[in-house]
């Protein structure tokens, strides 16, 4: 952990550095930003993950599609990326 942060700040700070290269399309980077909303500390939002496991998934990334069979979520991908524009955050 960064020195003078706490855990919660810390979970910020990794969400923020992932969010503008997950929305420019970077697979990589979808995958660690969903993992920001369902893995870090102080903030939960499955469907965010969701939402972001499924826009690597789609590019084909492996670790975001076991991600969305684990949450038994895989099924949601066709609705979610047909709903929510690319430029939205969550």
């Amino acid at each position: 952990m960064a020195p003078g942060l706490t855990k919660v700040e810390q979970a910020n700070a990794e969400r923020e550095r992932w969010q503008a290269a997950a929305t420019d399309g970077d697979a990589e980077a979808q995958f660690r930003y969903g993992n920001t909303f369902c893995c870090g500390e102080g903030f939960y939002d499955t469907d965010s993950a969701v939402l972001w496991w499924c826009r690597a998934a789609d590019q084909g990334h492996p670790q975001a599609r076991q991600a969305l069979i684990t949450q038994k979520a895989e099924s949601r991908c066709a609705r979610i990326l047909s709903a929510v524009p690319v430029t939205a955050t969550r």
